[in-house]
């Protein structure tokens, strides 16, 4: 019934003229409400080059499409980096849809395909197409992560699009323009993981038709995007802070998938069950086009399990070496710690590996085992005394809390197993379910969840990350009496309310990240955890009072007593400006040891 649909109503909406040229669009990542000018010349915002649509124009242009791509993001953050004066005149609407129109004009596509990865692009993904309509009368097909979480929902909110492909397209959107076209050898059997809204009914094909390991052996069409400048506008990855400035960055997939099946993942839903690889010869190839013809001197692989299959992992990283490459490299996806054998931790130090994150999200074992994590708290454990060898790595570790059932317990037990951990850093989100994922549908079985849709054809997605500390401190301040009252009153066996879960992350973010700096005598150690204290100031949130506070103490350590002082002082500034963060230092009990820290630095000539 779906098929019989979707083809016949594809043949009414594309029966105009063949398609032969498809313009690619990537969206810009902000809203113009919550974009921040000033940050975006600080470099940021997240600047990656758009892997899947390079990768997708490629087997366009092998199948006999003309393939152009503009990427908005891109664009509208070189804009806002040449901005260098006058902020009154950054208008971020304008500028996009100048650029949009431009592309359209210029290369006068058959088809305009736009992409979206992450639901806090929802609204800027649906002005584009909105934009793209209403300014040339063209097909538009839409695709990516975000669409195939949400893809009904999604249709009715953006009801204008006339067909969605969902999951990984490489192979099924080809093949369902070259149906368009009425080629031969593609026949209605053919058409896979497509969805249409058909006046008000929704169908779609759920057959999937996957790229193999040997689809994705091409290299990406870098010739469509301003391949080596996307780190000079935006960064890239967690490491950015241990670069020398002007490096370039690229990123560059080596496998597809993951082995593991955690609950609150879409990687499983999006990129389907396991794992496929490209070869090694054609990610060689593809870093050494990077190396070579776009001056790319650091690589963040995009994969989301970098370590599966040992052999091909350390064959890879001896490729690398092998060619003289003089890359660096980090892993800010993640790797399974299970997976980080001494063998491919070696070969990694050996090719160029400067950081990594490990998925951990829980230091409790019964949470481990409801989310599925292929991994314990003794791996943790044993991965983290390996990289004890390889100090010049800079180790980060995923934590979540908010998990349904976790109780205040189990949330210690994470803080407390990262404490013990000692990895140089550890990124805490709160849990934020996506419709694709199988804890999302447990908790709405459970009641713990409201569906995401308020009206038909309203959907609500978050805005995420970008910002937020900004966004919190315009907020109305924290009183420091409500936060340490928040914690007298939880239990421990208890699950805390939703609304305290901001409280606890900052608790476990203090305790776990800044507070054990005090501590720290490793030479090395001091030295890049102060740089990436540096990256905090002078990047991320140049208003973070406990990051300047903390940035003085290791300078301190360092002997480095004139740049503690100048710390000092944008401690004080940060302090003196905001009474969130006069807040945070009363709940804390910081004043002391801010008061004995500002005597050293004023004794000292």
């Amino acid at each position: 019934m779906a098929r019989e649909a979707i083809i016949a109503e594809a043949q009414h909406r594309f029966h105009r003229r063949p398609i032969k040229r498809v313009l690619l669009v990537q969206p810009p990542d902000n809203s113009a409400d919550v974009f921040d000018l000033e940050a975006a010349k600080r470099k940021r915002y997240p600047a990656f080059q758009p892997n899947g649509l390079l990768v997708i124009a490629e087997h366009l242009r092998k199948n006999g499409f003309e393939v152009n791509i503009i990427d908005l993001n891109f664009l509208i953050l070189a804009a806002a980096n040449a901005n260098q004066d006058n902020n009154s005149d950054f208008q971020y609407q304008n500028i996009w849809k100048s650029y949009l129109r431009q592309a359209l004009d210029g290369f006068d596509p058959d088809l305009v395909g736009v992409s979206c990865m992450f639901t806090m692009t929802h609204d800027t993904f649906k002005e584009v197409v909105v934009e793209v309509k209403k300014y040339k009368h063209v097909p538009v097909i839409i695709g990516g992560v975000h669409v195939t979480n949400d893809v009904e929902r999604i249709l009715r909110d953006i009801w204008m699009v006339d067909v969605a492909c969902t999951h990984e397209s490489e192979v099924s959107f080809v093949k369902f323009l070259q149906f368009i076209n009425g080629e031969s050898n593609v026949h209605p059997e053919n058409i896979t993981q497509t969805a249409m809204l058909i006046g008000n009914s929704f169908y779609e094909i759920r057959e999937i038709h996957a790229p193999t390991g040997e689809d994705l052996n091409v290299i990406p069409s870098y010739d469509l995007i301003s391949a080596g400048n996307y780190s000079l506008v935006g960064s890239i990855g967690s490491f950015v802070s241990f670069l020398p400035t002007g490096t370039k960055v690229g990123t560059v997939l080596t496998n597809r998938g993951c082995r593991a099946q955690c609950t609150f993942c879409s990687v499983c839903s999006f990129n389907g069950q396991g794992v496929r690889s490209r070869s090694v010869e054609t990610v060689v190839d593809d870093v050494s086009l990077l190396y070579n013809k776009f001056g790319i001197r650091h690589i963040m692989w995009l994969d989301d399990d970098l370590f599966y299959n040992e052999r091909r992992a350390i064959a890879l990283f001896n490729e690398i070496v092998r060619h003289n490459l003089k890359i660096t490299w980090d892993a800010s996806n993640g790797v399974i710690a299970s997976a980080a054998t001494n063998e491919i931790i070696t070969a990694s130090a050996e090719s160029g590996c400067i950081g990594l994150h490990f998925g951990i999200e829980s230091g409790n074992p019964n949470m481990l085992r409801e989310m599925r994590k292929p991994g314990t708290v003794e791996k943790f454990r044993e991965a983290a005394l390996r990289f004890e060898n390889y100090p010049n790595i800079f180790t980060k570790g995923f934590l979540m809390l908010g998990f349904p059932h976790e109780t205040l317990r189990m949330m210690m037990d994470t803080l407390n197993l990262a404490l013990e951990l000692d990895l140089d850093w550890y990124t805490i989100t709160i849990l934020q379910t996506l419709p694709s994922t199988s804890i999302y549908k447990s908790m709405l079985e459970e009641g713990l969840l409201e569906d995401q849709i308020h009206d038909a054809g309203e959907v609500k997605y978050n805005v995420g990350s970008y910002g937020k500390q900004n966004q919190i401190e315009k907020r109305q301040r924290v009183v420091a009496a409500n936060f340490a009252d928040e914690f007298s009153k939880l239990q421990m066996d208890e699950v805390p309310p939703k609304h305290l879960l901001p409280s606890i992350w900052f608790y476990m973010n203090y305790k776990i990240n800044f507070e054990r700096l005090k501590n720290l005598e490793h030479p090395l150690k001091i030295k890049l955890r102060r740089r990436y204290l540096e990256d905090i100031t002078d990047r991320i949130a140049p208003g973070h009072a406990i990051a300047h506070f903390y940035a003085a103490i290791l300078d301190e350590k360092k002997g480095d007593f004139k740049s503690a002082a100048q710390s000092f002082v944008s401690l004080e500034k940060a302090l003196s400006d905001s009474a969130y963060w006069q807040d945070k230092f009363e709940a804390f009990k910081l004043h002391d040891e801010f008061n004995k820290l500002k005597l050293r630095i004023n004794q000292r000539p």
